[in-house]
C-alpha cells in the first residue's frame, strides 16, 4: 500500500450572530481543516477537528455569549456605551509534506474596545497512521530555548522585537512542550501572548533551522520526518 505523503484540505466554517434590543452583542466566525479522501488516516483526523467545530460552538454560546450578556446587563444598568464581544479562530497549515501535516489554530477573543487575546494551539499529525506524532520536546528542552534566546537577543538588539525581563528566566518559565510545529523552514516553538513579552509582539514564535537541529544529537529524527 502507498503511504500518504500529502493530503488536500479544504476549511469548514461557522458563524454565529447574535443581536439584543437591536443591537450587536456578539459575532463570532470559526473555521476547521477538513482533509479530503476516505482513509482511515483522514477520517481519524477530521474526526478531532469536527470535535474541535462542536467546541467552539459550544463555547460560543455557553461561555461567550453569556458574558457579553452580562457586561451589556451591567453596561445598561449605568448607561455605559456597550462594544460587541467576538471570536475569531482559524488555522494555518505550516507543513504538509514527507507523511506529515502540521499546522496550528488561532482562536482571537475580544470583549469590546481593541484590547483583545489569541491563544495557540498547534498538532501534527502522521498521515500514515492518521494519529499525532508525540515529541518528547522536553528531552531537547535546554537546547531549543538556547537557540530561541540566541535568536530573541538579535530581534532586540536590532530592534525588531521587544522582550520582557529577565528574558532566559522567562523563556524558562512559560516553555511548553507541546507549543511546537513544523515548517518548511525549520522546527517552530512559540509562547502565549504576554508571557516574553508585550502584547503588541502577538505570539512569539522562533524558527529553528533544520540544518541547525540537525546537527544536535538527538534532533536528527526530527529534521528526518519532516524535510
Amino acid at each position: 500500500m502507498k503511504s500518504i505523503q500529502s493530503v488536500e484540505i479544504s476549511p469548514s466554517e461557522d458563524q454565529k450572530f447574535e443581536s439584543l434590543d437591536g443591537e450587536t452583542l456578539f459575532q463570532a466566525k470559526w473555521r476547521v481543516p477538513v482533509i479530503a479522501g476516505r482513509s482511515k488516516p483522514a477520517g481519524r483526523i477530521n474526526r478531532h477537528y469536527s470535535a474541535s467545530r462542536r467546541f467552539f460552538a459550544q463555547y460560543v454560546e455557553n461561555v461567550l455569549i453569556l458574558q457579553a450578556k452580562r457586561q451589556k446587563a451591567f453596561y445598561d444598568k449605568f448607561s455605559f456605551p456597550f462594544l460587541p464581544h467576538g471570536m475569531d479562530a482559524d488555522y494555518t497549515v505550516t507543513s504538509n509534506g514527507n507523511g506529515i501535516l502540521s499546522l496550528y489554530t488561532d482562536r482571537y477573543e475580544y470583549a469590546g474596545g481593541v484590547n483583545g487575546f489569541t491563544v495557540r494551539h498547534s498538532d501534527t499529525w502522521s498521515l500514515e497512521s492518521g494519529f499525532p506524532l508525540h515529541v518528547n520536546m522536553n528531552k531537547y528542552k535546554r537546547v531549543l530555548l538556547r537557540m530561541a534566546e540566541s535568536q530573541a537577543v538579535k530581534r532586540r538588539e536590532s530592534g525588531e522585537s521587544v522582550y520582557y525581563e529577565p528574558l532566559r528566566h522567562n523563556l524558562r518559565r512559560y516553555w511548553k512542550p507541546e507549543q511546537w510545529y513544523f515548517t518548511d523552514e525549520g522546527l517552530a516553538i512559540f509562547f502565549a501572548q504576554v508571557t516574553i513579552a508585550p502584547r503588541a509582539e502577538g505570539i512569539p514564535v522562533f524558527v529553528l533551522p533544520y540544518e541547525e537541529i540537525g546537527e544536535v544529537k538527538g534532533l536528527k529524527a526530527l529534521q528526518e520526518k519532516s524535510i
